[in-house]
């Protein structure tokens, strides 16, 4: 069961009122899964859509698989289960399933259903960062920038954290104007760093508004002025030159 237009739209709005968090995950690949079991879980009849996914997985769907580690990780028809959602999760990462991959490195992360592995968090995180996730990218910029689970490396960190930035991550734009701010990794400037902070402040950030503020107090008119026509939403902060590169 495929949809169009408006009713994609109509089911995707039903999905999402109806079936809470899990349906978010399911719109995100809605176009791969089995349509029997899309069609059952829409319906509430989890046991079916369940017993449709396993079908599915056995056939070496990585949708099914993600989608059934999806239900034991949110509790959504079936029992809460880590161990069963790093099960399902892996499966579908080792057929490169974007999501899957991000997942199962959050669960290496945080140690659950799974031992907590830094080396594994990252790989599978990268994987997804190279898969153009963007919560995955901030992620892995923070590995390498912590020297976790990769080698440091903190151009590598900057320029994870750079396409986050670009695909609207707020995380990133703070981690950025700091590693400006303080000089790490990159030429102090406190221009870069201003500017960053500010494009935070552009998406709702309290924590960019304090930081841009307390940069901008220590900084002369002009060169906040510059910092603030850098941090317009929608073009790319400059990279530093001599002009910019002082204090």
């Amino acid at each position: 069961m495929f949809l169009a237009g408006e009713q994609e739209g109509a089911a995707a709005d039903h999905v999402m009122k109806q079936f809470g968090t899990l349906a978010i995950f399911v719109l995100f690949s809605i176009g791969g899964l089995n349509a029997g079991g899309l069609c059952s879980f829409m319906q509430g009849d989890y046991v079916a859509a369940q017993e449709e996914w396993l079908v599915a997985a056995g056939q070496g769907d990585a949708d099914a698989e993600y989608h059934l580690g999806m239900m034991h990780r949110a509790g959504q028809g079936l029992p809460v289960s880590d161990t069963e959602a790093a099960y399902w999760f892996e499966r579908a990462a080792l057929r490169g399933h974007l999501l899957a991959c991000y997942h199962l490195g959050l669960m290496f992360q945080e140690g659950r259903g799974v031992p907590q592995n830094d080396f594994q968090a990252a790989r599978w995180l990268e994987l997804a960062a190279e898969d153009g996730h963007a919560k995955a990218q901030y992620l892995i910029g923070t590995f390498y920038d912590l020297g976790r689970g990769v080698p440091q490396d903190r151009s590598a960190a900057i320029r994870w954290w750079r396409l986050s930035a670009d695909q609207g991550e707020r995380p990133p734009l703070l981690a950025l104007g700091r590693v400006y701010e303080e000089g790490r990794g990159v030429p102090q400037d406190s221009v870069q760093a201003l500017a960053w902070y500010r494009r935070a402040v552009n998406r709702g950030s309290s924590t960019g508004l304090a930081k841009s503020e307390a940069v901008a107090r220590k900084m002369s008119a002009k060169r906040v002025e510059l910092a603030t026509e850098l941090s317009r939403d929608g073009e790319p902060v400059r990279k530093p030159g001599p002009s910019t590169s002082r204090r």
